[in-house]
């Protein structure tokens, strides 16, 4: 009887003896910088299951979970430890929260802290660096139905590659993609020359959507992420072979880099005065009528054309019927 329960009180020790803390790498960035979240749990040798759906409502996940593992033996006592961690980029500027989380052991669960983070805005010196990506709003005011058109570019004075990119989701509206790179072999043709604030860069765009607005509201668009690869001189080692262009390709410098679109907010307005044959195109549109021969014999045949062109969701109007 003793036996048993000392081995009880000893399990229970080993139990208590669990611990759980979270970090992240810093709590001040701004909308174009990453963080990293981690979870580190003492004296566990199995992988711990965690539920982050919660942090997705103020951050898009760029990798993870990486997971680590740490023995360590002292006086003949082995501890370990699990880590596990996410690099995080911000859906948005302001005061944002990783929230508390669930860790789960085996059978038991442990709660992480949560952590606040201070996102700023993407600044003036930010946006004339090496390399950035911009997106461009027709309109930040529109109509349920109404077409608004999203571009984005990328721009680089740098050697550049783009590893991977995440798309945003609009899943308030209905999407026409007008531009999408999936399945496009990029040359040196595709890129554009600009100038901008008196530097010269290269321009490519990347993605571009036409939206529909299905309901009035107001909407946060997610911003679209790029991982680029860029090629640097290495000064330090330029300072050992001086400018020998023997050495060039050996100086180059690769790194990767996270580049994230400003934020957009959308506003959407109720539509006014429907008629009872509206069928849901909202628009600039013209309609124009022409004849292919204005002097005709009688029984001869005309060809009677009717066009309409414009700017809006063009494929709600459905077809035309004559009186």
């Amino acid at each position: 009887m003793v036996r048993i329960f000392f081995v009880i009180i000893s399990f229970i020790g080993l139990i208590n003896a669990q611990e759980i803390s979270s970090s992240v790498s810093t709590k001040n960035i701004s909308i174009t910088e990453s963080i990293i979240f981690t979870i580190k749990i003492s004296d566990v040798d199995e992988n711990p299951s965690v539920d982050i759906s919660k942090i997705k409502d103020s951050f898009s996940i760029i990798s993870g979970p990486n997971i680590g593992s740490e023995y360590r033996f002292v006086n003949g006592d082995r501890t370990s430890s699990r880590s596990i961690s996410w690099t995080l980029i911000a859906k948005e500027h302001g005061m944002l929260e990783i929230p508390s989380l669930k860790v789960n052991i085996g059978q038991k669960t442990l709660i992480t802290e949560p952590h606040k983070i201070q996102v700023s805005k993407q600044t003036a010196d930010q946006a004339t660096k090496d390399l950035f990506l911009e997106v461009k709003v027709s309109t930040n005011e529109a109509y349920v139905g109404e077409q608004i058109k999203l571009t984005y570019t990328f721009y680089t004075r740098v050697a550049s590659k783009v590893l991977s990119t995440e798309f945003p989701e609009y899943n308030d509206f209905w999407v026409e993609k007008l531009f999408d790179p999936v399945g496009i072999q990029f040359t040196p043709e595709s890129w554009t020359d600009i100038e901008i604030d008196g530097y010269n860069y290269k321009s490519l765009k990347i993605y571009e959507v036409a939206l529909f607005p299905i309901e009035e509201g107001i909407y946060n668009l997610e911003s679209m992420i790029m991982k680029i690869e860029t090629k640097n001189k290495d000064s330090s080692f330029n300072r050992l072979f001086w400018d020998d262009p023997f050495f060039d390709t050996f100086s180059q410098r690769t790194r990767a880099k996270l580049l994230v679109s400003d934020p957009v907010s959308i506003e959407v307005l109720p539509l006014q005065n429907i008629p009872e044959n509206f069928t849901g195109a909202v628009g600039d549109f013209t309609l124009n009528s022409s004849l292919s021969n204005s002097n005709i014999d009688e029984g001869s045949p005309v060809v009677f054309k009717v066009t309409l062109k414009g700017e809006g969701n063009l494929s709600n109007i459905g077809r035309p019927y004559y009186r």
